[in-house]
């Protein structure tokens, strides 16, 4: 008698766990078959790439903020990251303006246009708003565009050259700007 009840219990034992697991897998099932439409409920999604960390994110098309998973940038605004030699302004004193620059100052961008050239280009201007130069035309031309989707624009010298070039760091990303300009 206490062999058959054993045998009993055991046996009880051994269905009761195969019930759990088919109780699981068959929930588990469900739940994924039902996620497509949670998702459609909630709005139509997209596939993203972030132009910061290149991650690719699921958001919501409706949304007015679309944040990268990865890093926290907006979806939205383009990543600018670039550094150019400027052409210096011939007009002002190259001497006293180098003599008053150094790395790591910050300058400022406006954008110039140019009536007799017909083109739009962006002036350089140091701490006391002088125009020190501009940026060449092929960086300008990609910039002008990015650069009125930006919220928000940052520009540091990154180097003086021996040679008198002045080499700036554009950027719209402040996490980088002094870790990658120095």
């Amino acid at each position: 008698m206490n062999t058959a009840m054993t045998v009993s219990i055991v046996i009880g034992l051994v269905i009761a766990i195969i019930l759990v697991i088919v109780l699981v897998y068959n929930l588990r099932k469900y739940r994924g078959s039902k996620l497509p439409d949670v998702v459609e409920q909630k709005g139509k999604y997209v596939h993203m790439n972030c132009p910061r960390c290149n991650h690719l994110n699921y958001v919501n098309e409706n949304s007015y903020i679309k944040l990268c998973n990865s890093c926290g940038w907006n979806l939205t605004e383009p990543y600018i990251f670039t550094s150019c030699v400027l052409n210096i302004n011939e007009e002002l004193d190259i001497e006293k303006i180098f003599n008053d620059l150094k790395e790591n100052d910050r300058v400022f961008l406006k954008r110039d246009l140019f009536v007799e050239e017909d083109m739009e280009k962006i002036a350089v201007l140091n701490k006391e708003y002088e125009k020190i130069g501009w940026i060449p035309g092929d960086v300008s031309k990609q910039l002008i565009n990015d650069i009125e989707m930006s919220s928000k624009i940052y520009s540091i010298i990154k180097k003086i050259k021996p040679s008198r070039d002045i080499e700036i760091l554009i950027t719209n990303d402040a996490q980088k700007l002094y870790s990658e300009g120095t």
